[in-house]
């Protein structure tokens, strides 16, 4: 088994693999770990395709999605990255970028937008489908 280590100052820590926890025996550092993540088709109702530490994710309007815990985090000191896949339209093709609205401990809004060339980047749309990973180390 290969072993993942981060940077530490000077030093080179095991976070996953072989002697994570120093006895050799292979490991999980768990706060290296997503804390819950979901990938969605977008409709109204939401269809999910695959989630771990996600109850529901509510449709709000076109581009606003409230994704909800099934476990709170620790804090609202949490890290989340969300994006949403290229689409093409009659005229051109479309990329959703993805911005957070709000989170706390139960759950994040997420909304996609249009940035197209036109570069508004500020009509909510919805694309194929969402991807949101949520990150905390308590």
């Amino acid at each position: 088994m290969a072993t993942l280590k981060v940077k530490k100052g000077d030093e080179w820590i095991p976070v996953i693999g072989q002697d994570a926890t120093g006895d050799g025996s292979p490991s999980v550092d768990e706060r290296q770990l997503a804390r819950a993540f979901v990938r969605f088709v977008p409709t109204n109702p939401t269809t999910k395709n695959s989630s771990f530490n996600v109850s529901t994710v509510a449709y709000k309007q076109a581009g606003l999605y409230e994704v909800n815990f099934e476990s709170p985090m620790a804090d609202d000191n949490y890290c989340t990255l969300a994006t949403g896949d290229v689409y093409t339209t009659a005229t051109n093709a479309v990329t959703a970028i993805t911005r957070l609205a709000k989170s706390d401990k139960n759950s994040v809004e997420v909304c996609t937008c249009n940035a197209d060339a036109g570069g508004s980047g500020n009509a909510l749309v919805n694309p194929a489908s969402v991807k949101v990973v949520v990150f905390n180390d308590n």
